[in-house]
């Protein structure tokens, strides 16, 4: 479902775009996929999106080939951001 639907609907929602809140270059050594810094900032964004009132947190990333099983990796290309909501427990 669209984000908008989530939002039409009274949620109170907040919105992150898990690849930009890992993006920094050059990448740490002992993080190079950058997902200690990813789990980091999305763990202080859900608590102030929660603190504001938030309920329910809209993401959205891309799917990059390392991501994903190694049996699907060859097989199809990445696939392009595509969004997604649910509730989030506190």
């Amino acid at each position: 479902m669209s984000p908008m639907w989530y939002l039409s609907t009274g949620l109170t929602a907040g919105y992150v775009d898990l690849t930009q809140i890992g993006f920094v270059r050059p990448a740490a050594a002992d993080d190079p996929g950058g997902q200690r810094l990813r789990a980091g900032n999305l763990a202080a964004i859900w608590r102030n999106y929660r603190a504001a009132g938030a309920t329910h947190l809209v993401r959205t990333s891309a799917a990059w080939p390392s991501t994903r099983p190694a049996s699907r990796r060859r097989s199809q290309p990445p696939r392009s951001a595509r969004p997604s909501a649910g509730p989030i427990a506190p």
